[in-house]
Order: structure tokens, then C-alpha cells, then sequence
């Protein structure tokens, strides 16, 4: 199965939204002072970097 240009465009979208995310929530990571609030921001970041990565390795 061969990708269309579309499908490409799309890919290309979605990875660009997906950095989006990683980089809001590793900011918020990088900013946080309060231990409960670095843990759970810390869990966040990595559950969307990990949701992200399949994407990311198709390029």
C-alpha cells in the first residue's frame, strides 16, 4: 500500500501537532517547583512523548 500525497500532508499535520504537545507539556515540566506538581507533570509528559512516538519513527 502506497501513501498519497494526502496522506502525507496529514501524517505531516498530526506530527506537527504531536511535537506541539510533547513541547507544552515538557515546558510546563521544565517550569514546575512543587514536587506533587513536578511527578505529575513529569507522568504526563512521558504518557504523551510515548503516545507520540510511533509517529514520529514513520518519517
Amino acid at each position: 500500500m502506497f501513501a498519497t500525497d494526502r496522506d502525507m500532508e496529514v501524517l505531516a499535520w498530526l506530527v506537527e501537532r504531536d511535537v506541539e504537545a510533547v513541547a507544552h507539556a515538557h515546558a510546563q515540566f521544565t517550569a514546575a517547583t512543587d514536587p506533587d506538581e513536578v511527578a505529575d507533570l513529569g507522568r504526563t509528559y512521558q504518557r504523551v512523548r510515548a503516545a507520540c512516538a510511533p509517529h514520529w519513527r514513520s518519517r
